[in-house]
């Protein structure tokens, strides 16, 4: 057995002929640009040389900070969620803090659970990005003990998407991103439209039904048509279920377009119309939302509203940095512009 003793940063300090705050400081995540870069080299070469490794434990003792952040989402295999990720992590990686990623399935108690776990574990703050409308109370309660930051999905009031929750918040416009899908049917000519509705329990597709429909009843001779039925969950299958009773409406009822409140929930939107026998977009144009990956790929390209995931994720990030460094994040809201991408499955009527 090697008797050989573990480095330390005194020895790391000594060997690159500096002091020992200099050479913690060089081999800091979020402190070593304060370091000459000539110098952070000579720190780095003896640590290397010298096997040294930071002692994270050690390091949270002495700080307080775990370094971690947590971060809750709804859904891993969600094609949206993976690029919430990426921006949340390009902040981290450049403050030095690391991610644990926890997923819910949109159970509410899979969410406490998660929520406890994370704040058992000592995470220096948490992003909730699987929020439902009627967890504010709760959320706000576990912020007394852990600093979080909800991200895509706000919570609070149903009926007023401006009224803040009292937490940090990273959205996009929803509200005003479905009144542009809105009306690019009715710039087409679409009179009879109808909505395929998300889970009545998520802000996102509560704002954006809000706002479809408003657009739609501010337009004198526009109807929708239908039922007002939601989604179990985000789904192809839960979309074309949807779509199937909408599309065994008596032919003079049936919607020549519709708009789904997310792009899983349009390509089953599609799948029914393809088992009814009709097409896309000749007898009935689809809106989607978020502009998943892939989707461009579908048979017809979806035209879509964009989410800006990857930014929402990167303001999330910042704010939940700010919380960890003392600082309210400013401004406490951060509401993102909602963006058509036009491809090809709306006609001209």
């Amino acid at each position: 057995m090697s008797s050989r003793r573990t480095a330390t940063l005194k020895d790391i300090a000594a060997d690159a002929g500096i002091h020992v705050a200099t050479a913690s400081r060089a081999l800091s995540r979020t402190h070593s640009h304060l370091v000459q870069e000539e110098t952070r080299k000579r720190v780095l070469e003896s640590a290397e040389r010298l096997g040294y490794r930071v002692n994270s434990v050690a390091r949270s003792l002495r700080s307080g900070k775990t370094g971690t952040i947590g971060v809750i989402v709804f859904d891993l295999a969600n094609p949206f969620t993976a690029t919430v990720l990426r921006g949340i992590d390009e902040v981290l990686d450049e403050t030095g803090q690391l991610s644990v990623v926890m997923e819910t399935h949109n159970e509410p108690e899979t969410l406490r659970r998660a929520v406890e776990r994370l704040t058992e574990n000592r995470v220096d703050a948490i992003i909730v990005a699987a929020a439902h409308l009627d967890d504010r109370e709760y959320l706000l309660e576990a912020a007394a003990a852990t600093p979080i930051v909800l991200a895509v999905r706000r919570s609070g009031d149903p009926a007023d998407p401006a009224a803040l929750s009292g937490l940090p918040e990273a959205l996009q416009d929803d509200v005003k991103g479905a009144a542009e899908a809105a009306q690019f049917f009715l710039d087409h000519g679409h009179r009879h439209i109808a909505q395929v509705h998300g889970d009545s329990r998520i802000s996102s597709f509560v704002d954006r039904g809000f706002g479809f429909q408003s657009a739609i009843e501010a337009h004198g001779d526009a109807a929708l048509v239908g039922h007002d039925g939601h989604a179990h969950d985000s789904t192809v299958a839960e979309g074309r279920r949807l779509a199937a009773e909408l599309l065994a409406l008596p032919s003079q009822e049936r919607p020549t377009a519709i708009f789904a409140h997310n792009d899983m929930l349009a390509v089953g939107v599609l799948d029914a119309l393809a088992e009814a026998g009709l097409r896309c977009p000749e007898d009935v144009s689809v809106i989607g939302y978020n502009d998943a990956p892939l989707i461009d790929r579908v048979t017809p390209p979806l035209t879509t509203v964009k989410l800006p995931a990857f930014e929402i994720g990167r303001h999330a990030a910042q704010m939940a940095v700010d919380l960890i460094d003392g600082k309210e994040p400013d401004p406490a809201r951060v509401v993102l512009p909602a963006e058509m991408v036009i491809r090809d499955s709306v006609a001209q009527r």
